[in-house]
């Protein structure tokens, strides 16, 4: 696929990125390529996250995440930096750093009430909830620890 073909079709990832996280972050939406000053801006805003999307026949996540973790470098963006990836014909993933996950993760845990939650606690949750789990989790990432 050359050029303007996978630009497109990284383009089309983005936006479908976006209508993902919707549910979640109902201000998602695509980011613009480049600032007027030239400096990246996330592929998806509206979100407390730096994202980065990438698409195609194989992807290289850590390359996404280390290219979202410099454009938020540069503009002095606080967010996380993520990178979303979808390969063909496989799973998308998403990538962060694991001080980052961790962070996330204990928000989680602070919204569930809980500090230790057994295996069988993650098995599917009706979408609705999780989406009321996450929201919680991330209000509480943006309270300083007592």
């Amino acid at each position: 696929m050359g050029g303007a073909s996978s630009r497109t079709k990284g383009h089309q990832w983005e936006r479908e990125v976006a209508i993902l996280l919707r549910p979640i972050y109902p201000q998602a939406r695509r980011g613009l390529s480049q600032t007027r000053d030239g400096s990246d801006v996330p592929d998806v805003d509206g979100t407390p996250f730096f994202v980065e999307c990438k698409k195609g026949k194989r992807t290289n996540p850590r390359a996404a995440l280390e290219q979202a973790a410099d454009a938020a470098h540069t503009k002095g963006d606080p967010r996380p930096p993520v990178a979303i990836c979808y390969d063909d014909r496989e799973r998308p993933v998403a990538m962060m750093y694991l001080g980052d996950w961790l962070d996330l993760v204990g928000a989680f845990h602070r919204a569930v009430g809980s500090k230790a939650i057994p295996d069988q606690a993650f098995a599917p949750v009706p979408t609705t909830q999780a989406v009321v789990l996450l929201r919680e989790a991330l209000r509480l990432l943006e309270q300083p620890e007592p």
